[in-house]
Protein backbone atom coordinates (compact mmCIF):
# COMPACT_ATOMS: atom_id res chain seq x y z
CA UNK A 1 0.00 0.00 0.00
CA UNK A 2 1.15 3.71 -0.61
CA UNK A 3 2.19 5.91 1.93
CA UNK A 4 0.92 8.99 2.89
CA UNK A 5 3.27 11.48 1.51
CA UNK A 6 3.63 13.36 5.09
CA UNK A 7 4.80 17.00 3.47
CA UNK A 8 2.38 17.47 1.59
CA UNK A 9 1.25 20.18 0.83
CA UNK A 10 4.30 22.71 1.03
CA UNK A 11 3.74 26.01 2.19
CA UNK A 12 4.10 28.87 0.37
CA UNK A 13 3.73 27.11 -2.46
CA UNK A 14 1.08 26.23 -5.14
CA UNK A 15 0.69 22.64 -4.89
CA UNK A 16 -1.21 20.50 -7.32
CA UNK A 17 -4.42 19.21 -6.47
CA UNK A 18 -3.10 16.01 -7.67
CA UNK A 19 -1.02 15.46 -4.41
CA UNK A 20 -4.49 16.26 -2.11
CA UNK A 21 -6.13 13.08 -4.36
CA UNK A 22 -3.73 10.67 -3.85
CA UNK A 23 -3.03 11.64 -0.03
CA UNK A 24 -6.73 11.21 0.26
CA UNK A 25 -6.32 7.63 -1.51
CA UNK A 26 -4.32 6.28 0.92
CA UNK A 27 -6.29 7.37 3.63
CA UNK A 28 -9.36 6.22 2.57
CA UNK A 29 -7.97 2.57 1.81
CA UNK A 30 -6.16 2.66 4.99
CA UNK A 31 -9.43 3.17 6.87
CA UNK A 32 -11.02 0.51 5.02
CA UNK A 33 -8.29 -1.69 5.65
CA UNK A 34 -8.22 -0.72 9.76
CA UNK A 35 -12.01 -1.19 9.54
CA UNK A 36 -11.35 -4.93 8.51
CA UNK A 37 -9.15 -5.68 11.24
CA UNK A 38 -10.95 -4.32 13.91
CA UNK A 39 -14.56 -6.11 12.48
CA UNK A 40 -12.23 -9.31 12.47
CA UNK A 41 -10.65 -8.28 16.27
CA UNK A 42 -13.79 -7.65 17.55
CA UNK A 43 -15.62 -11.36 16.81
CA UNK A 44 -12.21 -13.43 17.34
CA UNK A 45 -11.02 -12.34 19.98
CA UNK A 46 -11.64 -13.26 23.96
CA UNK A 47 -13.32 -10.24 25.71
CA UNK A 48 -12.29 -9.10 28.96
CA UNK A 49 -15.31 -6.52 29.80
CA UNK A 50 -18.20 -4.77 27.56
CA UNK A 51 -18.17 -1.58 26.46
CA UNK A 52 -19.72 -0.91 30.51
CA UNK A 53 -17.08 -2.69 31.69
CA UNK A 54 -19.71 -5.42 32.51
CA UNK A 55 -18.69 -9.08 32.71
CA UNK A 56 -19.47 -11.08 29.01
CA UNK A 57 -19.08 -14.68 27.71
CA UNK A 58 -16.34 -15.84 25.61
CA UNK A 59 -17.35 -18.43 23.09
CA UNK A 60 -14.33 -20.11 22.16
CA UNK A 61 -16.29 -22.25 19.19
CA UNK A 62 -13.87 -25.67 20.54
CA UNK A 63 -10.69 -23.71 20.39
CA UNK A 64 -8.29 -24.80 22.49
CA UNK A 65 -5.96 -22.95 25.60
CA UNK A 66 -2.53 -24.62 25.66
CA UNK A 67 0.22 -24.16 27.66
CA UNK A 68 -2.15 -21.72 30.18
CA UNK A 69 -1.59 -21.59 34.55
CA UNK A 70 -4.65 -21.32 35.72
CA UNK A 71 -5.08 -18.69 38.79
CA UNK A 72 -8.17 -17.98 40.80
CA UNK A 73 -10.59 -19.71 38.75
CA UNK A 74 -13.82 -21.47 39.67
CA UNK A 75 -16.79 -23.90 37.69
CA UNK A 76 -20.14 -22.14 36.92
CA UNK A 77 -22.52 -22.69 39.84
CA UNK A 78 -26.35 -23.30 39.52
CA UNK A 79 -27.90 -21.92 42.89
CA UNK A 80 -30.25 -23.62 44.42
CA UNK A 81 -33.42 -24.58 43.20
CA UNK A 82 -36.17 -25.95 45.56
CA UNK A 83 -37.88 -28.61 43.88
CA UNK A 84 -41.74 -28.74 45.17
CA UNK A 85 -43.33 -29.96 42.00
CA UNK A 86 -43.55 -33.89 41.15
CA UNK A 87 -42.22 -33.49 37.76
CA UNK A 88 -39.22 -35.00 35.72
CA UNK A 89 -36.70 -31.75 36.42
CA UNK A 90 -34.66 -30.91 33.70
CA UNK A 91 -30.65 -31.05 34.84
CA UNK A 92 -29.35 -28.56 32.07
CA UNK A 93 -25.68 -28.62 31.34
CA UNK A 94 -25.28 -25.62 30.18
CA UNK A 95 -26.39 -24.21 33.35
CA UNK A 96 -23.66 -24.94 35.24
CA UNK A 97 -20.78 -27.47 36.06
CA UNK A 98 -21.89 -27.66 39.67
CA UNK A 99 -25.85 -27.42 40.63
CA UNK A 100 -27.76 -27.38 43.82
CA UNK A 101 -31.29 -28.63 44.07
CA UNK A 102 -33.45 -29.12 47.61
CA UNK A 103 -36.52 -30.97 47.46
CA UNK A 104 -39.30 -29.11 48.80
CA UNK A 105 -41.52 -29.37 51.93
CA UNK A 106 -44.46 -29.94 49.36
CA UNK A 107 -43.05 -32.35 47.36
CA UNK A 108 -45.38 -35.17 48.75
CA UNK A 109 -44.20 -37.96 45.80
CA UNK A 110 -41.78 -40.76 47.64
CA UNK A 111 -39.90 -40.32 44.11
CA UNK A 112 -38.73 -37.73 42.00
CA UNK A 113 -36.25 -37.74 38.77
CA UNK A 114 -33.51 -35.65 37.51
CA UNK A 115 -32.76 -36.28 33.65
CA UNK A 116 -29.33 -34.59 33.11
CA UNK A 117 -29.45 -32.83 29.38
CA UNK A 118 -27.48 -30.44 27.26
CA UNK A 119 -24.11 -32.23 27.07
CA UNK A 120 -22.06 -30.41 25.02
CA UNK A 121 -21.42 -31.39 21.59
CA UNK A 122 -17.87 -31.42 20.45
CA UNK A 123 -17.01 -31.61 16.74
CA UNK A 124 -13.38 -30.62 16.25
CA UNK A 125 -11.63 -31.42 19.85
CA UNK A 126 -12.71 -34.19 21.88
CA UNK A 127 -13.10 -33.73 26.04
CA UNK A 128 -14.88 -34.88 28.87
CA UNK A 129 -17.87 -32.84 30.17
CA UNK A 130 -18.68 -33.15 33.67
CA UNK A 131 -21.51 -32.31 36.24
CA UNK A 132 -21.80 -32.43 40.13
CA UNK A 133 -25.01 -32.61 41.82
CA UNK A 134 -25.82 -31.40 45.22
CA UNK A 135 -29.60 -33.10 46.59
CA UNK A 136 -30.42 -31.94 50.06
CA UNK A 137 -33.86 -33.06 51.22
CA UNK A 138 -37.20 -32.18 53.12
CA UNK A 139 -36.75 -34.40 55.83
CA UNK A 140 -38.59 -37.55 54.60
CA UNK A 141 -36.77 -40.31 52.72
CA UNK A 142 -37.21 -39.47 49.01
CA UNK A 143 -36.11 -41.86 46.22
CA UNK A 144 -34.17 -39.41 43.76
CA UNK A 145 -33.96 -41.25 39.98
CA UNK A 146 -31.73 -39.89 37.73
CA UNK A 147 -31.77 -40.31 34.42
CA UNK A 148 -29.55 -39.71 31.06
CA UNK A 149 -31.47 -37.82 28.73
CA UNK A 150 -32.16 -39.43 25.22
CA UNK A 151 -31.47 -43.10 26.22
CA UNK A 152 -27.94 -42.71 27.52
CA UNK A 153 -26.48 -45.59 29.14
CA UNK A 154 -25.03 -44.28 32.39
CA UNK A 155 -22.54 -46.71 34.39
CA UNK A 156 -22.42 -46.30 37.76
CA UNK A 157 -19.98 -47.30 40.81
CA UNK A 158 -19.87 -50.40 42.66
CA UNK A 159 -20.36 -48.38 45.96
CA UNK A 160 -23.18 -46.71 44.47
CA UNK A 161 -25.78 -47.03 47.24
CA UNK A 162 -29.01 -48.26 45.19
CA UNK A 163 -32.15 -48.17 47.42
CA UNK A 164 -33.45 -51.33 47.89
CA UNK A 165 -36.90 -50.73 45.82
CA UNK A 166 -34.69 -49.42 42.64
CA UNK A 167 -32.44 -52.34 42.48
CA UNK A 168 -33.77 -53.01 38.90
CA UNK A 169 -33.08 -49.60 37.44
CA UNK A 170 -32.79 -49.20 33.76
CA UNK A 171 -29.30 -49.03 32.16
CA UNK A 172 -30.03 -45.15 31.46
CA UNK A 173 -31.02 -44.74 35.17
CA UNK A 174 -29.39 -44.55 38.65
CA UNK A 175 -31.45 -43.84 41.61
CA UNK A 176 -30.66 -43.30 45.56
CA UNK A 177 -32.26 -41.26 48.96
CA UNK A 178 -31.97 -38.34 49.84
CA UNK A 179 -33.45 -37.22 53.19
CA UNK A 180 -31.35 -35.04 55.16
CA UNK A 181 -31.97 -30.94 54.85
CA UNK A 182 -28.44 -30.52 56.35
CA UNK A 183 -26.65 -33.14 54.86
CA UNK A 184 -26.53 -33.01 51.12
CA UNK A 185 -26.00 -36.32 49.01
CA UNK A 186 -23.34 -35.30 46.45
CA UNK A 187 -22.74 -37.44 43.27
CA UNK A 188 -20.93 -36.37 40.31
CA UNK A 189 -21.75 -37.24 36.54
CA UNK A 190 -19.35 -37.42 33.17
CA UNK A 191 -19.34 -38.12 29.92
CA UNK A 192 -16.67 -38.23 26.86
CA UNK A 193 -19.24 -39.22 23.71
CA UNK A 194 -21.74 -35.82 24.51
CA UNK A 195 -24.04 -38.21 27.18
CA UNK A 196 -24.24 -41.44 25.14
CA UNK A 197 -22.21 -43.29 27.76
CA UNK A 198 -22.38 -41.34 31.10
CA UNK A 199 -20.43 -42.34 34.57
CA UNK A 200 -21.55 -42.09 37.94
CA UNK A 201 -20.18 -41.55 41.21
CA UNK A 202 -21.17 -41.39 44.30
CA UNK A 203 -19.32 -39.40 46.38
CA UNK A 204 -21.21 -39.60 49.59
CA UNK A 205 -23.41 -37.88 52.41
CA UNK A 206 -21.43 -34.87 53.82
CA UNK A 207 -21.66 -33.51 57.09
CA UNK A 208 -20.13 -31.06 59.33
CA UNK A 209 -16.79 -31.90 60.77
CA UNK A 210 -18.32 -30.61 64.21
CA UNK A 211 -21.49 -33.54 63.51
CA UNK A 212 -21.26 -36.99 65.86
Amino acid sequence: MSTIVAAYPVAGVDNDTQGFRDNFTVISTGLQQAKTEITALEGQTVKLTNAASGVVDNDFNESSITDASLNHVTFKLKANQIQDENVTVNVDMSNGHYQVYTLGPSLNSDEIQFSISGWPVRNTNNGVAKLTLHLLGNGNAKEVKIVAANGGAIFKDAAWPTPAAASSDADDAVSLNVESTTRPVIVEFWSYNSGTEVYANYLGTFRKSSDA
